[in-house]
């Protein structure tokens, strides 16, 4: 009698591990993103959110992230206990926009006497802190759909306030841990799309050939991309393809503020509040999902804008 094993045995075993494997992955990737939350602004304007379930993930670089900065370090794992909505895009223009017309808001660009960060097409290069540069006027054309620029913490902070109010909701900044759990959505690379800087192309508006061309500036090969994502500053939300969880522009495009404080930082010191996610002029390692940006509650510049979540 044939006593040898079939050989087919073993390799259907293993076929069927990975088909569940691959089943359980894509139920749990199309369950994140089957619960949406639509809230009313006002003047036919919505904030469009995704659910974000609770969860586990390791927050920081990795020692071996030749790219990262020390704060960044150590790695460590980080409990998400809550579930939460986060905007599927960074606030844009046109929402902005609402809340101006209904609070007359004026951000710190526009009222510190100082201004903001901007491009100047004479000069062919980003300039500033200077008055005519502020969320209206950055240099570059926009439309009501582009994300909005020269935003600090105190006048996100400020959105987040009306926002509250006019729909019924907590709304507020993420916190930073929020943010890089919602950015890496599972991932453990450097970047959500793996850990080679050129695997971004398509996901992110960054640093490359449009912008070098509007700069007249020479290829950097170790701090410029090497393509042209056709925008050479910001780009309408949702101009890339999202994250495995359906968020769009988490990197790139604008660096997004993030609620709280830097750990041991004071009330008075100068770069107290994160931002992160990079921005359409991200070097690489600015567009790593562990990044920190350390900013004033004050800062605004032509790459900073901010994005919600609601509890």
């Amino acid at each position: 009698m044939n006593t040898k094993p079939c050989p087919f045995k073993n390799s259907t075993l293993i076929l069927s591990i990975i088909l569940g494997m691959l089943l359980f992955v894509t139920q749990n990737a199309l369950a994140q993103q089957s619960v949406k939350l639509t809230l009313k602004l006002g003047g036919n304007v919505d904030l469009l959110c995704t659910y974000i379930k609770p969860g586990k993930f390791m927050m920081g670089s990795p020692e071996n992230d030749t790219l990262a900065d020390k704060i960044e370090r150590p790695q460590h794992e980080v409990a998400i206990d809550r579930a939460f909505y986060m905007g599927i895009y960074p606030i844009t223009i046109k929402q902005f926009k609402v809340f101006v017309q209904e609070t007359g808001y004026r951000t710190v660009a526009e009222t510190d006497g100082i201004g903001g960060h901007g491009y100047s097409e004479a000069n062919r290069k980003f300039e500033g802190l200077f008055p005519q540069y502020n969320w209206q006027h950055p240099g570059w054309e926009q439309s009501d759909e582009h994300p909005v620029v020269n935003i600090s913490w105190i006048d996100a902070n400020k959105f987040c306030e009306w926002a509250s109010a006019r729909t019924g909701k907590k709304i507020s900044l993420p916190t930073e841990e929020e943010w890089e759990y919602a950015c890496r959505a599972g991932t453990t690379t450097l970047f959500f799309t793996g850990d080679d800087p050129n695997s971004l192309k398509g996901y992110a508006n960054i640093s490359d050939d449009a912008l070098r061309d509007k700069l007249q500036q020479e290829q950097k090969p170790d701090r410029t991309f090497p393509f042209n994502d056709g925008f050479p500053f910001t780009s309408p939300v949702g101009s890339f393809k999202p994250n495995p969880w359906g968020l769009y522009d988490m990197t790139g495009n604008v660096w997004q503020i993030c609620d709280g404080t830097l750990p041991g930082s004071t009330p008075n010191q100068v770069a107290g509040h994160v931002a992160k996610g990079g921005s359409y002029n991200a070097y690489p390692e600015f567009a790593r999902s562990a990044v920190r940006g350390r900013i004033k509650a004050s800062s605004k510049y032509g790459y900073f804008g901010f994005r919600v979540v609601v509890k």
